[in-house]
C-alpha cells in the first residue's frame, strides 16, 4: 500500500478540508461498529484463529458493505500487537478491493495510538500509493458493548 511519504508542517487548506472529512468518515462507521460488531471484533482477536474464525466473514461482510455504501478505497481494522504507545498494530479486517491479510502488521504511528486512546485523528501526512494516487488515512475508536475500545478503524483516501 504505502509508497512515499510527504510531510508537511501543516498540511494544505484542500488536503485539510479532505482529512477533515475522512476523521469524520471514519467516526460515523466507528460509532455504527461499536456494541455487537466490537464484541465479536474482540472475540476474533481473543480466539487467535484468524481468518478461521466462525464469525469472521460476518465481520468482514459488514465491514465491506460501509466501504460499498460510501465508496471508500481502503478500509480496515487494526489492533495493537504489544504496547499501543509503540508497537506496531496488525490489521485484522480488510473490506480494501485489494484486502491485506489478517495479522500484517503496520508500522505504528502516533495517529494508531490517538485513535486507540479514544480521539477520532487524520494523519498530518499524505503519502502516494502504489497506483500513484496521493492519499491521507484517519482513524476511530471502536468499542465493544460495554464502551471498552476493541479495534481502531482505518480508511485511507484520496487527496488533491
Amino acid at each position: 500500500m504505502l509508497c512515499a511519504t510527504t510531510a508537511y508542517a501543516a498540511l494544505p487548506e484542500a488536503v485539510q478540508k479532505v482529512a477533515d472529512k475522512a476523521i469524520e468518515t471514519a467516526s460515523e462507521y466507528a460509532k455504527q461498529l461499536d456494541g455487537k460488531w466490537g464484541d465479536q471484533h474482540a472475540a476474533l482477536v481473543e480466539s487467535g484463529a484468524g481468518k478461521a474464525f466462525d464469525g469472521f466473514k460476518e465481520l468482514h461482510a459488514v465491514l465491506r458493505g460501509l466501504a460499498a455504501k460510501n465508496e471508500t478505497y481502503y478500509l480496515y481494522t487494526l489492533y495493537p500487537s504489544g504496547d499501543a504507545k509503540a508497537a506496531p498494530y496488525i490489521i485484522t479486517v480488510d473490506a480494501s478491493d485489494t484486502p491485506d491479510e489478517y495479522g500484517k502488521e503496520i508500522d505504528f504511528e502516533s495517529e494508531h495510538f490517538e485513535a486507540w486512546s479514544g480521539k477520532a485523528v487524520a494523519q498530518n501526512v499524505t503519502w502516494k500509493d502504489d497506483d500513484g494516487a496521493m492519499r491521507i488515512s484517519a482513524y476511530a475508536p471502536i468499542h465493544d458493548s460495554t464502551g471498552k475500545i476493541v479495534a481502531i478503524i482505518g480508511l485511507d483516501v484520496p487527496t488533491p
